[in-house]
């Protein structure tokens, strides 16, 4: 009976621990998910303020999926999606934490030593997905708008108003390469693989 008893426990312990992974993180990409995210960042947002720390949230917003998907397909969009979720992985050498929040959309979080690394952040993630697309060729090369705000939190920060500012330096940069690389030169450049 004590065995028994021994085994069950520790058997619902793992598949506890099983769910409790899934829930958390995406079933894609095996990044952390939003709930995930959730729940884990506002402790280290808070870790941030009690410590004095620089808490860094990067923005991520795939270019061009809708036309990856209607041009070759949801499969190659789901590759796309997978191989960014790859690329966003390098960010770790930071100690920052990858997350993909739903469909295009990514973000990293974590602890930096200053506001300057934060800006090192960025190059970082795109020289990976250069590295990837170079690497492991598909039928699309993949690419992101970024956004990155890093400030040591004051009292009245909460992640939405570090969500708010990231997205807003997101879409500054989704707008520079909007206006300042068309979608022709985009089909140009997927038909001449």
């Amino acid at each position: 009976g004590t065995l028994m008893s021994l085994y069950l426990q520790t058997n619902i312990k793992k598949s506890a621990s099983t769910i409790e992974r899934m829930a958390n993180h995406d079933i894609m990409t095996g990044l952390l998910n939003r709930r995930g995210y959730m729940q884990l960042a506002p402790a280290m947002l808070q870790q941030a303020r009690e410590e004095g720390k620089v808490f860094a949230l990067l923005g991520a917003d795939m270019n061009h999926m809708k036309d990856i998907n209607d041009r070759f397909g949801h499969l190659a969009g789901d590759e796309a999606i997978c191989r960014m979720g790859r690329a966003l992985q390098v960010v770790a050498k930071k100690g920052m934490i990858p997350v993909h929040i739903s469909g295009d959309e990514f973000l990293a979080y974590g602890l930096l030593d200053s506001r300057e690394e934060a800006g090192s952040v960025i190059p970082l993630v795109n020289e990976e997905l250069k590295r990837i697309n170079r690497e492991e060729p598909s039928l699309c090369d993949i690419s992101a708008s970024f956004g990155i705000f890093a400030e040591v939190p004051e009292e009245a920060d909460s992640i939405d108003s570090f969500m708010t500012r990231t997205d807003r330096e997101m879409y500054a940069d989704k707008n520079r390469l909007k206006y300042g690389r068309r979608k022709e030169d985009f089909e140009k450049e997927q038909n001449g693989r």
